[in-house]
């Protein structure tokens, strides 16, 4: 049977939760608790921080166990009809998921720059909860077009709903870290004072330094988009109106976003990448194309240029930036894995190793750049992002790249 399968939910399913436990528990330097009695220490920590402090921290805690929740009821439950069956698996997965929360936390209490709380663990078990009901609303939707695209037997609808799916990152993406506000006035005062109207101005006297590096960044983030939409539309006005309808909608959706500030410039990036990458799908030859995008994410991860003659450290650790903000740290990831995917799509079956190699090259360069923190990290979400851009190009674009 084509892909995904009940095998493959649950390798996605350990996966999810090898992967809440991994952020939880990097950097990994485990020491004995205070007073040397772990299980004390941990029933003291859920007594004593039940209540959640961090609204997004909160929201961190659920999005990271909707995955689990979701591929755990998938692996039960995928090719069998609904029924009361969905509910007694879920009744009887849900239990896992939640002792997967309760390990994260306890690990916890051997880590000094970590807080094992309760508020943590009922979080995440909300999270899988929404996973297991995003499955049961759209789980064997969502597989019907999953094993669609896998086949390869029509590129053409394979290139439809792929583009469909990364509009939903695109538009997740530009929404984190999701600190949002309900409050009107709140909303108004923004569009009046903070959101910049006329395009290009962030790059005048005054604008931020780093305008240049984050408009390239962005026509990176949509490029992915345009390149899907070459393989199905000839005339341009389509991508074009694809372009200002999703940037636009992204920034205006950022008016109840505190962290983001929607500009107009940003809708122009936007609309750019689509353009760029329809163009490229459509009259682009692969050398050149390629060689144009190393040279922008050279922009994008090089900027300044401020190269120093000694090399600093690099972070062999995998998973370093998980110990910050988690919705922060998703956001990077998101946006670096669509920054390397088109050079996985040029590369095809060999789009991880491309990948791979690209952000390595870049992570050499930011050795020398004061202002970077170079690691395995990125290495991974480069080979990673290769990977899925060469799996996507060969169900859209086949049999033009085989």
């Amino acid at each position: 049977m084509t892909p995904p399968t009940r095998a493959t939910y649950a390798a996605l399913a350990a996966v999810a939760a090898l992967f809440v436990l991994y952020g939880s528990w990097v950097p990994f330097d485990f020491r004995a608790p205070p007073g040397g009695d772990p299980v004390g220490f941990f029933a003291a920590c859920l007594r004593d921080r039940v209540a959640v402090h961090s609204r997004s921290d909160a929201v961190g805690n659920v999005g990271v166990a909707v995955p689990l929740g979701f591929f755990l009821l998938a692996a039960a439950r995928v090719d069998r009809r609904r029924g009361i069956g969905e509910l007694a698996a879920a009744l009887a997965l849900w239990p896992l998921a939640v002792a997967v929360a309760v390990a994260a936390e306890f690990g916890q209490v051997f880590l000094p720059t970590r807080f094992a709380t309760s508020a943590d663990i009922w979080c995440q078990a909300v999270g899988a909860a929404v996973g297991m009901l995003g499955w049961v609303v759209a789980g064997r939707w969502l597989t019907g077009h999953a094993r669609a695209v896998w086949e390869r037997t029509q590129p053409r609808a394979a290139a439809a709903r792929l583009l469909a799916a990364y509009l939903l990152w695109v538009a997740v993406a530009q929404a984190l870290p999701l600190d949002l506000t309900a409050s009107p006035a709140e909303v108004y005062r923004k569009a009046r004072d903070r959101v910049v109207y006329v395009p290009f101005r962030e790059f005048g006297p005054g604008g931020p330094a780093d305008a240049g590096m984050k408009f390239v960044k962005l026509i990176g983030l949509f490029l992915p988009a345009g390149l899907l939409a070459g393989r199905l539309w000839a005339n341009p006005l389509r991508p074009l109106a694809l372009g200002v309808l999703l940037a636009g909608a992204t920034e205006a959706s950022q008016l109840v976003v505190h962290s983001r500030v929607p500009s107009a410039t940003d809708v122009v990036a936007g609309t750019t990448g689509v353009l760029l990458g329809w163009a490229a799908a459509r009259f682009g030859s692969r050398g050149p194309c390629v060689t144009a995008w190393l040279a922008a994410l050279a922009v994008i991860f090089w900027a300044p240029f401020d190269f120093l003659a000694s090399a600093g450290s690099f972070g062999w650790l995998p998973g370093r930036p998980l110990e910050g903000h988690p919705l922060f740290a998703l956001e990077d990831a998101l946006v670096k894995l669509a920054l390397f995917a088109p050079v996985g799509a040029a590369a095809g079956r060999w789009g991880a190793p491309a990948g791979g190699l690209a952000a390595l090259a870049v992570e050499v360069g930011q050795l020398f750049l004061p202002a970077h923190v170079p690691g395995a990290s990125d290495v991974l979400l480069g080979a990673l992002g290769g990977a899925a851009g060469g799996w996507a190009a060969r169900r859209a674009f086949s049999p033009i790249l085989n």
